[in-house]
């Protein structure tokens, strides 16, 4: 049988009290710090998936203006392509009025000069015609 004496209560309440002084020293700190933790984490976490969720938007956000960019640059270089073209073309407009111009100018300048060229020629043939004729006696004497 079990006798209850004086050692046995005593450490029963012994052991009572030091249950007590565990909960309320050790055990209530340690189940606060791991609510607080629990708490911390669970923030954390809202704050990751809030992050994430801002993070997406932004990355959206900037491949839509990255697009709109690279849209305005092909617009840019399609319409730079397009003036250069039409630079290029009136410059060839130009050179080819010019070099029409200077065409005729030189086409007008050889034709003088082959006019006075026919004219001294049709001179020179006409002296030597003369020269010819007073040398074969076809001169003014003979008629």
């Amino acid at each position: 049988m079990v006798n209850i004496n004086f050692t046995l209560i005593a450490e029963t309440g012994l052991f009572l009290v030091f249950l007590w002084l565990m909960y309320a020293y050790v055990l209530r700190p340690l189940l606060k710090i791991m609510d607080e933790r629990a708490a911390q984490v669970a923030e954390d976490e809202a704050a990751a998936e809030s992050l994430e969720s801002e993070y997406q938007e932004t990355e959206r956000g900037y491949r839509l203006s990255l697009a709109g960019i690279h849209q305005r640059a092909a617009q840019r270089v399609a319409e730079a392509k397009r003036e250069a073209q039409a630079r290029n073309n009136e410059e060839i407009h130009a050179l080819k009025a010019a070099g029409a111009e200077r065409m005729s100018a030189l086409l007008k300048q050889v034709r003088e000069d082959m006019r006075q060229q026919r004219a001294a020629s049709d001179q020179v043939v006409a002296e030597i015609k003369g020269t010819l004729a007073e040398k074969l006696g076809f001169g003014k004497g003979q008629s």
